[in-house]
Parts: C-alpha cells; structure tokens; sequence
C-alpha cells in the first residue's frame, strides 16, 4: 500500500548514499555483482559486502518502525533479498 512504500523509501532515504547506490544497482536495477562493480568502479567484494550490510541496515529500520505490520523482508510487495547468489 501506499503507507507501506512511504516508510520503504523514508528509510531508504536515510541510508547513506553509498548504501542507496547499491540497494538500487543490484535489488532495483538486477545488475549482477559485477555490473555493479564496474558502474560503481569498486572490487565484486566490496560490492557484496555493501549490500549485505545495506540490506540489514534496511531491515533494522524497518522493523524499529511502528507502522510496519509485516516482517521487514515483505512489505508492500517488495521482498528483500537476504542473498544474492548471483554466481559473478
């Protein structure tokens, strides 16, 4: 719903930038590991361990949140990956 994806972005917006990039690269855009490497002209690793540490940042927010009546991974529709297994 719309309230649902107005917390997803309010939160999303308070990530850092850095953190934003990568959700959006990789979880927004399905770019694999490595696409997001050369975009963001970063190491593969560095890329992964960014999104992982993005992604838990995210969920926290989420669930610090009243609003939110489903678990942070599911919410207005938008499942957030706990792993990529992209193979690149």
């Amino acid at each position: 719903d719309e309230r649902a994806m107005r917390l997803i972005l309010d939160q999303l917006n308070s990530l850092r930038v850095e953190d934003r990039e990568i959700i959006a690269l990789c979880d927004w855009s399905n770019l694999s590991y490595t696409e997001a490497a050369v975009a963001l002209n970063i190491p593969i690793g560095t890329v992964r361990s960014r999104l992982s540490r993005a992604r838990e940042h995210l969920r926290v927010l989420l669930d610090e949140d009243s609003i939110t009546q489903e678990p942070a991974t599911r919410v207005a529709g938008f499942t957030f990956p706990k792993e990529n297994n992209d193979p690149t």
